[in-house]
Parts: structure tokens; sequence; C-alpha cells
């Protein structure tokens, strides 16, 4: 007669769709079906010492976009993510996008040192290497990313900041994005350019036709008188802050001193 022989360990699965876009990784047995479509990235974990790949033992594997068969002795918690976002985190690996527009970085472990990430490709970090991956935009008011302060001064704004070893006040002119580690310098600042301001350790001050300025000295009290035409720039150690008032009047006062303008026909005294 007929005679059958099945297995009690092993079983017909009837036919399986090569493709399948809502499952793209599939456990088949001992093999894992992975599909990896564009504009996604895989990966696992190495079982054992590669041979064509050079992997090693528990280093984590990227796969490129197509279709792979692994067998499940050689790689484990397979995974996919579609690069939908800046930052993609997979395994110890992290996928970071740098568009136009933002600026990134990371601390290098071994150098200990913090790394600027421009508009490329995606870099691929792993987390051996580096950490505290971060991703900023630009703007034009200052930001800080990791311990780096972007300063942007733009025309009509100067910025200044104390250096840390020195003590001295760095001034920043306008038409540069200056880049400043937190270790060498503190007390960022910005300001809009007016007739008078302050910024860090001085008085600015611009005296034009018309107007009379002056400003007391703090050692002795002298009184100093400040032409029209220029702008000043004081130390806040060696002077109060500047006076300045517009010469519209027949009499104007201007800290210990007056100013008076006769009019034709009259006298004064």
């Amino acid at each position: 007669g007929i005679h059958v022989l099945k297995s009690t360990a092993e079983h017909y699965m009837g036919e399986i769709p090569i493709d399948d876009e809502k499952e793209l990784v599939r456990f088949l047995g001992s093999k894992t079906l992975l599909t990896v479509p564009e504009n996604h990235v895989a990966g696992a974990f190495r079982v054992g010492v590669g041979t064509a790949e050079e992997t090693e033992d528990g280093e984590f594997v990227l796969f490129p976009p197509g279709r792979h068969v692994l067998d499940a002795d050689r790689y484990r918690n397979t995974q996919i993510h579609k690069l939908s976002g800046d930052i993609v985190q997979m395994g110890p690996v992290t996928i970071l996008y740098v568009k136009e527009g933002f600026v990134g970085g990371a601390f290098e472990r071994n150098k200990g040192i913090y790394r600027i990430f421009h508009p490329v490709p995606p870099y691929l970090l792993h987390e051996k290497e580096f950490e505290q991956i971060d991703l900023k935009p630009r703007t034009l008011a200052p930001f800080q990313l990791g311990p780096i302060f972007f300063v942007p001064v733009t025309e009509g704004q100067l910025a200044g900041a104390y250096e840390k070893e020195s003590g001295n006040y760095q001034i920043l002119p306008p038409g540069a994005t200056y880049w400043l580690h937190s270790k060498d310098y503190e007390q960022i600042e910005v300001v809009s350019r007016t007739d008078q301001f302050r910024l860090g350790p001085y008085f600015y001050l611009t005296v034009q036709k018309g107007f009379v300025a002056g400003v007391y000295k703090k050692k002795g009290g002298a009184f100093v008188r400040l032409p029209p035409g220029r702008t000043y720039q004081l130390v806040q150690e060696e002077f109060e802050e500047p006076l300045i008032v517009k010469r519209d009047k027949h009499v104007v006062e201007l800290g210990p001193l007056t100013f008076v303008t006769v009019e034709q026909g009259k006298l004064c005294g």
C-alpha cells in the first residue's frame, strides 16, 4: 500500500510571499527574512566571528536597502527603522541627519572633545565613540550646543564676553557668528547699538550735533565734557554713567554746567 512519513518536529507552511510591506522583519524557523526599503535602515547584533563582514561577536551590523536572509544562529535582535526624524536611535548606533539651517554635536569619548557636525549626508555615531548627541536649529539669537555658545552678531548689534583665564573683556564686532567654549568664556551678551547703551564693563555713548554730553570721573569727581561727533567707550570702573541732553532750549543744564543761548536783542545774567 501507500505509506506517508511525517516529521514530528517540522511542518509545511505553504506558500509565503517574498515581500510583505506591512511586516519587514519575518521569522521563518531558523531564518529571518529582512526587507529594507528605501529611506530605511536595519541592523542586528552579530553572533560569533564573521568572515567576509570582518565583524566580531556582539558587534552591531548595519544592512543596506534590499532583501536579506539571516541565520538565527548568526544574528540576533534584528530591527529596522524608517529615517523619518533627524535623530534615529538603533541599538548602539545613532543616525544623525543635519539639515540646512541646523548644526549637530557630540562628545568624543576617547578624546574628551566636543565635535561639531555640519549639514552633510547622515552621520552614523556609535555609542562606544560618541555621547550626548544633540541637534539645534541655527537662529539669529545666541544658542548653546553642548559646551559651545553660538553667538551671531548682525549689523546694528555688538556683543562681548569675559575671558575666564585672563578676566579681560572681549568685544565681538558685527558680521560673524562666534563659537565660544564655556570653559573659556562667560557672561556672553549681545545688545543692539543705540546712541547710549551698556555692554559688559563699558558705557557706549554717541554724541550727535545739537547735543551736549559729559561724564563724572569716579576718582576725584571731576566732570569731563564729551564733544559731539564721536562715539565714546567709557570704562565703568573709571566713570559714572554718562549724561547727555539736547540743546533745544535757551538754558540747558548738564551736570555742574549750564549752557545759555542769548537771543538777539536780549541780555542774560
